[in-house]
């Protein structure tokens, strides 16, 4: 295995971590979030704000559960990165400053899209 390799193993390893422990710290809140629903007697409002973080929480928990899949599958890891870097080589514009001289002699320094 190369140096290159190696480092790119590490990097989505710590991804992989990062995005598991988040999945954690979801679960957790939610959790949280049951046992302070059935404590307090329900009112329409709360009801309806757990109901929305609740949701909210399980869709963010599917979502990095399929990140974590793409971290750890090689394949899938590589593609995704590619089609990354082929979208941020297309937004990429370079800004360039420019004096600009106004009526009266003021000068301004302004940025321009080339």
């Amino acid at each position: 295995m190369t140096k290159k390799e190696v480092e790119k193993r590490e990097i989505a390893h710590q991804m992989k971590a990062v995005i598991l422990a988040a999945h954690l710290l979801l679960t957790l809140v939610s959790g949280m979030a049951l046992k302070l629903y059935d404590a307090t007697p329900g009112q329409e409002y709360q009801k309806a704000g757990f109901g929305a973080v609740l949701i909210t929480v399980s869709v963010l928990c599917v979502v990095l559960g399929l990140g974590s899949i793409v971290v750890s599958t090689p394949c899938l890891r590589e593609r995704v990165m590619k089609c990354l870097k082929r979208g941020r080589r297309k937004e990429r514009v370079e800004v360039k400053k420019v004096k600009v001289v106004v009526d009266g002699g003021i000068e301004m320094t302004r940025g321009a899209e080339i």
